[in-house]
């Protein structure tokens, strides 16, 4: 399984209005290893601090 890009992983769920349980499978699938999952992690962080 290939994770997504991190611009990708943002597009794809920044407007997604699933509860977090119905969509956290998937979520995770995407992420992929684990510095992939540290790099979304700090996209996250950044989407919450601009607001964006």
């Amino acid at each position: 399984m290939t994770a997504l890009t991190p611009q990708a992983f943002v597009a794809k769920w920044r407007h997604v209005e699933l509860k977090e349980r119905s969509a956290c499978q998937e979520h995770f699938n995407d992420l992929g290893d684990d510095e992939t999952l540290c790099v979304a992690r700090l996209l996250a962080l950044n989407l919450e601090q601009t607001g964006k």
